[in-house]
Parts: C-alpha cells; structure tokens; sequence
C-alpha cells in the first residue's frame, strides 16, 4: 500500500504543476502518453478530469510510434461492447471492464466473494491489441460512464471496485468518467496476469473539491 500512497501522491505533485502552469494561461490543451500502472492511470485522470481538454495518447508496440486517432476507418477493428448486471441487493458494486483480458468469476470471488451487484463489460475476443485508437477509447468510455452512471441512480452505492484489464489510454479516460457529483468512492484493483491471485486491491480514489482558478485542493 506504501508504493501506490506514493505514486498517488506523485500524480497529486503532476497535477498541482500542470494546473499552475494552466492558471497562468500558458496553455489550454494538454497532451497525454500514457505509461504508468493502471490504477495510478485511474487515479491520474480523474484529477485531470475538470481541467483543459485532453489528447490521450497510447504507444502502438508493433509500429513503435504513439498513436490518438486512426488514420482511416478500416484501422478500427469492431470491438462489439455487451455488458450484464447481476443485482444481490447490494450497497457496493462491482464493475468489470474485459479489454486486454477477461476477467473472470473465479478472479472476482477470490479477492471479494459474492455478496455485491456486478456489472461486467467485454469486448469480442478480449487481447492486448484490441484497443489502440481514440475512436474505440471513446466508445468503451461512453459505455462505461452511461451504464455505471444510470446504476448508481438507481440504487445510490456506497462504494464501487473496479477490475481493469486494459490499455493506457482508456485507464486515463475511465477516471475522467468518475463523476464528483454522482460517484461514490471508487476501489480501484491492479491486474496482474502471470499471479495466481490476479487481482490485488491497491487504494480508493475518493471524491475531491478542486476550484482551478484559486487552486485549493481539498482532497483526493
């Protein structure tokens, strides 16, 4: 726990210069390449998320070059997103997001059992090369912020965990998603492929009041 405390307190530190360098107008875009674990990425966007507009870049490891949108439609493989929501009358909820990997029951029973809702997210055919482009980040996003956003209306959860297996850039826009106004504290859950356990729980990201222009900052 000591190493993610430490790697959220070096995105705060990110941050705080980021915003600085934006209060005194010297930019109004901001440009993203992710590499990080992907719970700090979570962590990251979501404190980028009130701020200037973002370009979310994610590293093509077979053309060996950074990448946002796709040059031409027939660069972007259909994902084909389902989802499902098993309801247990519960107060936390568990979403899944089966990008890179799946993620499976025994990967969630083991590290939380089966008393909570969940909700699960897959791809067609879930693998490390299924998502690269700003068109499919965006599509797994809106799906994600919608679905999530409309259960916690419905049933207004007290805490939400959340298991990713997945690119970069879509980590960064899942935390953008977490809505300040709507969203519970989030668990967030590092994968781990080659562990027998594969999920760990690594720290909460818990709601924050941030005013840009005053630059006060309450929490995180």
């Amino acid at each position: 726990m000591e190493g993610w405390e430490q790697g959220k307190a070096d995105n705060l530190r990110l941050f705080k210069q980021y915003v600085e360098r934006i209060n005194r107008g010297k930019y109004d875009v901001a440009k993203v390449y992710a590499i990080s674990p992907r719970p700090l990425l979570i962590h990251l966007g979501k404190l980028l998320s009130g701020t200037v507009p973002l370009t979310v870049y994610q590293y093509d490891r077979e053309a060996g070059l950074w990448v946002n949108k796709a040059l031409n439609a027939s660069m972007l493989e259909e994902l084909m997103p389902t989802s499902s929501f098993t309801d247990r009358e519960s107060k936390e909820l568990i979403v899944t997001i089966s990008i890179s990997d799946t993620i499976t029951d025994e990967d969630v029973h083991t590290i939380l059992g089966g008393e909570r809702d969940q909700y699960d997210i897959i791809i067609k055919n879930p693998h490390v090369k299924r998502l690269l482009y700003f068109e499919q980040v965006q599509q797994i996003k809106n799906f994600f912020n919608d679905e999530v956003e409309a259960l916690q209306r419905q049933k207004r959860y007290n805490l939400i965990h959340l298991l990713y297996s997945g690119p970069a850039g879509l980590a960064i826009e899942l935390g953008r998603s977490i809505n300040q106004n709507m969203w519970p504290e989030v668990a967030v859950h590092e994968f781990k492929y080659r562990e027998i356990l594969r999920y760990q729980r690594t720290f909460k990201i818990q709601l924050f009041i941030f005013q840009s222009r005053s630059q006060s900052l309450f929490r995180v």
